[in-house]
């Protein structure tokens, strides 16, 4: 496969890869012990499946006009504006940077968070005026040291792990996978999936693909995506399964940073905050970056600035920052249970017409 087939693909990964993606599988392997297996079997329904099924609408439709295009022109704003601030500073930034600092947190006690909140809204603003080498940066650079250093500390976790026996109940556990389509709703990676393909097209765009070639690629990218999340998604279950006593009463955003402490000491355990940030950081980049360009283009006429709206945007990711986890999860929720079956209706749409298309072209 090409070079821009995996530069994507784990770009995407790594936009995907952020902070509900590493807490909630641990939250859930913890709430259901002996039947994490049903638990996980009901997060990847919603939380790979369906965000496959958006990713390939995305992929189709190449940009989020065609994509919302259905839904006319002022229900498809509507539609848009909500999915935006969620995934931007009243949402998913905030919880990425709450994640980063549990991580970080865990190993150095002593930082604290407000700076943490500003020192990060920084590095983005850097990170994200660049918006150009985005893929390139996330796919080529990012994603390859995370993933490295993710599967050294899972390598010694599990080898610490290998003879501890694993209780796995025989019975399938409906309630336990109906918990794990609830929280894989949480990561928020349908919508994600529609805006990073847009960011993903868009790189390929420049790379000089024709138009048949970038959905090829897209396609492809984000099948392997996908499968990376499935078996970093079952190592977090299977890793969680086992340390339940010693995580009673250990908040979301240290679960895995203590796990880590446990099983590989201090040192790796500062190694492993640097893995908690990259995902972070890079999911926290992309989302941002959608956010800005979709409030840039309401303001553009009125020669408002890109940059100007990307600090105003950060100042409001630092402030809600401070509602912490849990908090967010609760604002979070009403909303995607109201637009989750809308956004897979309209991807399904999405597929079936562009396919036609793509026939009839």
């Amino acid at each position: 496969m090409g070079k821009n087939i995996w530069t994507v693909s784990f770009a995407v990964f790594a936009m995907f890869f952020g902070a509900g993606n590493m807490t909630l599988p641990l939250i859930l392997s913890q709430g259901w012990n002996s039947s994490w297996p049903s638990a996980f079997i009901g997060f990847c329904l919603s939380g790979v499946l369906v965000t496959f099924i958006g990713l390939i609408a995305g992929v189709m439709a190449r940009n989020t006009k065609e994509f919302f295009a259905p839904l006319g022109l002022t229900v498809g704003f509507i539609v848009q504006a909500v999915l935006i601030c969620i995934e931007g500073p009243f949402g998913i930034v905030p919880r990425c940077l709450i994640v980063a600092h549990g991580g970080i947190h865990a190993v150095f006690p002593q930082i604290d968070a407000g700076v943490f909140y500003i020192l990060s809204g920084v590095l983005l603003f850097f990170l994200a005026s660049n918006k150009g080498m985005l893929v390139k940066v996330i796919g080529q650079y990012m994603t390859p040291l995370l993933l490295s250093l993710l599967a050294i500390i899972i390598s010694i976790i599990v080898y610490k792990n290998i003879n501890s026996p694993i209780v796995v109940s025989g019975k399938y556990n409906v309630d336990a996978m109906v918990d794990g389509i609830y929280k894989g709703y949480l990561t928020y990676d349908l919508p994600g999936a529609i805006y990073f393909t847009t960011i993903a097209m868009t790189y390929l765009k420049s790379e000089g693909q024709s138009k048949s070639a970038m959905i090829r690629t897209g396609l492809k990218a984000s099948a392997i995506s996908s499968i990376l999340l499935i078996i970093v998604y079952g190592v977090f279950f299977y890793i969680g399964s086992h340390y339940t006593e010693e995580l009673k009463n250990v908040e979301a955003t240290h679960i895995l940073p203590t796990i880590v402490s446990i099983s590989c000491g201090q040192i790796l355990a500062g190694v492993f905050a640097s893995v908690v940030f990259i995902a972070c950081i890079s999911t926290a980049i992309a989302a941002i970056t959608i956010w800005t360009d979709f409030v840039y283009e309401i303001f553009k006429k009125f020669n408002v600035k890109y940059d100007i709206i990307l600090v105003l945007s950060i100042i409001a990711t630092i402030v809600v920052s401070n509602l912490q986890f849990e908090g967010l999860i609760k604002l979070l929720m009403p909303a995607l249970t109201i637009l989750y079956p809308l956004l897979i209706l309209l991807s399904l749409y999405n597929i079936l017409k562009k396919r036609q298309d793509i026939k009839k072209g």
